[in-house]
């Protein structure tokens, strides 16, 4: 009768095919004595955290199946987080010159200003539009792709609504429009507290003006009263073009209405830059026409890689007007260019951050109650540290940035939001530097928030406004609120800020994944993991934190499983040597048996191509007087034989595979599969793995040699070649009758 785990004996619940692929020992399977991810021991597992007291019990190293998360996921999650190597006038205007325009104030400076005094119930003012400024937007302006169709209802129509986005260049697609149907000379901006005011016998309106009305939301719209305009208007022969930014608007007048869809940024960038260059020679002309500043536009500054990424994120007009200024200074190319774009760059997100969280602060025109300021801007930094999660998760992780220690009580959002309502919280910026996920939500609803591939960076930017607006401290305890949440991905989220805030502060930074490093639970530790590979993405940490993990690794047994966890997540391909020799200490605890962290923590030295300083440090491994070491390099094998040498030779074991080339010797890879293969831990499937090797080789001559000089120098031991023989008659040969390498064990048998 065979030993439970003598080969050829399938475990619980696994079809015995020997000769199918067979499982490549993925991190998070229960195998080989391994307490299974979702059967801890003795059903064990404790749901809270708790500080680390007394023995650690198998349960404490089990993981959940929500942390098993693969380096390539976790930097691919992470790049948001690295810090990257960040005109034309055609902005909202309702003011131009030396003026002051406003109830019972009088303008001076500007031609034709009519002023009404502070008795007068509903009071109006005009002011004049010179033509030399309209030749000035005129001249650097974009046209928008709404601007044929304000035409067109300004000739049938007196009155038009044009609705769109502040700074989009509403005010300047109306002036030009205005100036197109009337005389360049009768253009005026009318200002009113009541719309009634311009009908009144003091109205400023005169006889064949185009006029521009910009409304807010503390304007008492008056549905009635717009139709007895458009009405006055007729008898005039004038034309209105109502900016509209609440657009509460009714039905009888949704055929005045327009909406503003103003010209892409790049051609915002292109017409704006090129009107600052008309004139000047940019290049090395001898008789200059002007070509070389098209050329400068079109290839040195269209093609540079960091200006196509900032204008994709399609920035608004007065941004782009900055940029285009200080380029247009020095027109400067090539290594200086990129020198000045991240420089100014990053500064424009900086300040489109510092908008998001605080609108006030920029000029904005939108006013907030400080208490439902507060609740906005914590909502969007949630956003910014938890973005993908559910819109429930972000409002109750605002709650607690607003209410430190009370946990997330109440749904801010009460669940899921409808559009209008979550429009509302992340404001106009956010929107559209975000896309909704509404895959399985009730309909109208959103589920979950994600930033668009162009505005990847901007949280950081919010991240960075928000540390200097809250403290390092109110931020690092909220984020290690979060960490300690139920919610996989919340605790994800929260793990990689608290890495990125080690630049901030890199004290209390090492001191919250020092604190989570201590942890009984087995999610909590693998948040540390990921802070720490998150802060190891900053170069100028690394050498302080490379200090960090080795006290981890000779510190306490929840500290050396921490270590092997970013070593795992990544921290290998930074310190692979220095991996090697701390995953070896971690390996010695007995209650490794319970994960495969060191496993995937070697397989990802592998990776990092240092295969001939891992293996034979393999070797030494299984040589140990420790079995749990030699067990782990038994594991890691398992790991690393079910890679194959793709894309070049897919046909080949990738460790052969480096044999045949002389990066490996053949002992040191005979002696891993010796191990593998005779400890009962993991004897079964490394027998399995090696039948699947056998039956992948049948048809290359060469990879069956290879094969066959492996598997004579895995029997130099008797009791391999005795399992040998009872794999070969009872489970290979009857299901692999043909092959070539099966062919060859009875003489290798013989000889042993």
């Amino acid at each position: 009768m065979l030993d439970e785990n003598q080969p050829g004996d399938p475990e619980p619940g696994e079809h015995r095919s020997p000769a199918e692929p067979p499982s490549p020992a993925p991190p998070d399977e229960a195998e080989d004595g391994a307490v299974g991810i979702d059967r801890p021991e003795h059903g064990h597992r404790d749901p809270r955290s708790a500080p680390e007291a007394g023995t650690p019990t198998p349960g404490d190293f089990t993981d959940d199946q929500d942390d098993q998360l693969k380096p390539h996921d976790l930097f691919q999650r992470l790049q948001a987080f690295v810090e990257p190597s960040g005109g034309i006038e055609v902005g909202d205007q309702s003011v131009h010159g030396q003026n002051a325009t406003g109830h019972g104030a009088t303008a001076i400076g500007v031609v034709n200003i009519t002023t009404a005094s502070e008795t007068t119930e509903a009071a109006a003012w005009l002011e004049q539009i010179s033509t030399r400024r309209l030749r000035r937007l005129a001249d650097g302006y974009a046209p928008a792709d709404s601007d044929g169709e304000l035409n067109q209802r300004l000739r049938s129509q007196r009155l038009v609504f044009l609705t769109g986005k502040p700074g989009s260049g509403r005010h300047t697609s109306a002036c030009l429009a205005l100036a197109q149907r009337h005389d360049p000379d009768r253009i005026g901006e009318l200002s009113a507290t009541r719309i009634r005011a311009l009908l009144g016998a003091a109205t400023p309106l005169r006889k064949a003006w185009g006029y521009i009305l910009q409304l807010d939301k503390s304007t008492n719209l008056d549905e009635m009263a717009f139709i007895d305009l458009a009405a006055r208007l007729e008898v005039l022969e004038a034309s209105v073009v109502v900016i509209d930014e609440t657009r509460a608007g009714s039905y009888e007048l949704d055929d005045h209405l327009v909406t503003h869809r103003a010209a892409a940024p790049e051609t915002v960038f292109r017409v704006g830059l090129t009107h600052r260059l008309k004139g000047r020679c940019v290049g090395d002309c001898v008789d200059c026409q002007g070509s070389c500043v098209d050329s400068y536009v079109r290839d040195e500054c269209g093609k540079n890689p960091s200006l196509i990424a900032y204008l994709a994120t399609r920035p608004r007009n007065a941004e782009i007007a900055h940029v285009v200024r200080r380029i247009a200074d020095r027109a400067p190319r090539g290594a200086a260019l990129t020198a000045l774009l991240e420089h100014e760059l990053p500064v424009k997100l900086r300040a489109r951050a510092e908008e998001i969280l605080h609108p006030a602060r920029s000029g904005s025109t939108t006013v907030l109650a400080a208490d439902e300021a507060d609740r906005l801007c914590a909502f969007r930094i949630s956003c910014a540290v938890l973005e993908g999660e559910p819109v429930a998760q972000l409002s109750r992780s605002a709650h607690r940035l607003l209410h430190p220690g009370t946990g997330a009580a109440a749904d801010l959002s009460g669940g899921l939001l409808r559009q209008p309502d979550l429009r509302e919280l992340l404001g106009d910026l956010l929107w559209q530097a975000t896309g909704r996920d509404d895959h399985g939500a009730a309909a109208g609803r959103t589920e979950s928030i994600r930033f668009t591939p162009a505005n990847q960076t901007l949280p950081l930017h919010m991240l960075a406004v928000a540390w200097r607006d809250w403290g390092a401290e109110r931020m690092l305890s909220w984020l290690d609120e979060l960490v300690r949440t139920e919610a996989p991905g919340v605790r994800l989220a929260a793990a990689r800020v608290v890495g990125w805030s080690a630049g901030q502060d890199f004290d209390a930074a090492v001191t919250v994944m020092g604190r989570l490093s201590r942890e009984r639970r087995a999610g909590l530790r693998q948040a540390a993991g990921v802070a720490m590979v998150g802060a190891a993405t900053q170069p100028v940490l690394r050498t302080r934190l490379r200090r960090v993990v080795g006290g981890w690794a000779t510190g306490s047994a929840y500290q050396r499983d921490t270590a092997a966890r970013a070593y795992a997540l990544g921290l290998s391909w930074l310190w692979p040597e220095v991996a090697i020799e701390q995953l070896r200490l971690v390996s010695a605890d007995r209650m490794q048996r319970y994960t495969h962290v060191v496993a995937r923590a070697i397989d990802e030295v592998y990776q990092a191509g240092y295969a001939p300083v891992l293996v034979p440090a393999l070797v030494d491994w299984v040589n140990s007087v420790n079995r749990e070491v030699r067990i782990q390099a038994a594991r890691a094998l398992r790991l690393l034989a079910a890679r194959w040498a793709e894309p070049h030779r897919p046909h080949w074991p990738a460790l052969l595979d480096l044999v045949d080339d002389g990066v490996l010797k053949l002992p040191d890879v005979a002696a891993l599969w010796a191990a593998a293969l005779s400890l009962p831990e993991t004897a079964y499937r490394s027998w399995r793995l090696l039948g699947h090797w056998i039956s992948r080789a049948h048809p290359y001559p060469d990879v069956v040699d290879a094969v066959t000089a492996l598997l004579a120098a895995v029997i130099v031991d008797a009791r391999l070649g005795r399992r040998l023989a009872h794999q070969y008659l009872h489970v290979w040969q009857p299901n692999m009758p043909q092959n070539h390498v099966l062919d060859r064990i009875p003489q290798l048998l013989a000889r042993g």
